[in-house]
């Protein structure tokens, strides 16, 4: 008996433990903000769009853009334009905390013409817990 007792006592002691570890390695992990959230999500799009990585941009986009044109689209589409040296220079998320103005300012080449510092004012929305860049569909009569 008194064995049985002593293994009940270790069991629980033995998960204390390892609860109390989990319970600290959980507070050191750092929670971001929902803007450093936003901003991380943001650098992501615009890194992959320096690295002229189409699939990953694309990945970034709204789900309603996804329901109407297929990756194999996007990624075959032809760019002739290079992005590079980019900066988030503000992120305003809405009183829903669903929707976002984020500023971005970039160089790029453009059929051999450089732009530099542009400003560009995206529109990022928030689903599932995640933020996805608003792609703005251009009509033919645009």
């Amino acid at each position: 008996m008194k064995e049985n007792g002593f293994k009940r006592v270790l069991h629980v002691l033995v998960v204390l433990i390892t609860a109390s570890l989990l319970v600290s390695a959980c507070q050191s992990l750092p929670v971001l903000t929902p803007e450093q959230a936003l901003e991380k999500r943001v650098t992501g799009r615009m890194t992959a769009m320096v690295a002229q990585n189409w699939a990953a941009v694309y990945d970034y986009s709204d789900l309603d853009y996804k329901k109407q044109v297929p990756k194999e689209n996007f990624v075959g589409m032809n760019r002739d334009i290079l992005f590079s040296d980019f900066s988030v220079v503000s992120i305003k998320i809405g009183p829903s905390g669903e929707d976002a103005v984020v500023v971005v300012k970039y160089n790029m080449t453009v059929m051999s013409f450089d732009v530099k510092d542009r400003k560009e004012t995206q529109n990022w929305l928030k689903t599932d817990g995640q933020w996805y860049y608003q792609m703005k569909m251009k009509s033919l009569m645009d």
